[in-house]
């Protein structure tokens, strides 16, 4: 597979100059974005593809001007969006339908597409109806092949 994927590092780089990125113990998190003092925290302990998944999600955030509330639902309506947007930059449909092609499961396609189980989840449960299309077609081929 071609490497053209999203990369939040380059993207932070390039759109977020002045916003650092630095490593900490701060699990259970696995990032936060401190917007008082231009700092994106990330977990020293997680591996390459949570960290992945935390960086673009922090940089969803970002884009979408969240400075954070103590308001329980609002909270989470922003998690929701940074998660959706975030999941939606880091796996692209058609690179999602062509490891599919010869993947053995979901671990194996999140390991080959740099990400955590749970954000390929996160990303079919939001596809566009043509994306979803895509992938199936790419499943019955493989189906079709065996």
């Amino acid at each position: 597979m071609s490497d053209d994927r999203y990369n939040p590092w380059l993207d932070a780089a390039r759109r977020y100059p002045l916003v650092h990125i630095e490593w900490h113990p701060i699990a259970p998190l696995h990032a936060a974005w401190c917007p008082s003092t231009d700092v994106i925290l990330v977990d020293e302990s997680i591996s390459k593809a949570e960290r992945r998944c935390a960086l673009a999600h922090e940089l969803a955030h970002m884009d979408a001007g969240d400075t954070g509330t103590s308001v329980c639902w609002f909270e989470s309506r922003m998690e929701s969006a940074a998660d959706k947007l975030a999941a939606r930059r880091l796996v692209d449909a058609h690179q999602l339908a062509e490891v599919v092609r010869w993947a053995q499961d979901g671990r194996e396609v999140a390991a080959e597409l740099d990400v955590t189980p749970t954000f390929l989840k996160l990303r079919w449960r939001w596809m566009a109806p043509w994306e979803r299309a895509l992938t199936w077609r790419a499943v019955s081929m493989k189906e079709a092949a065996a």
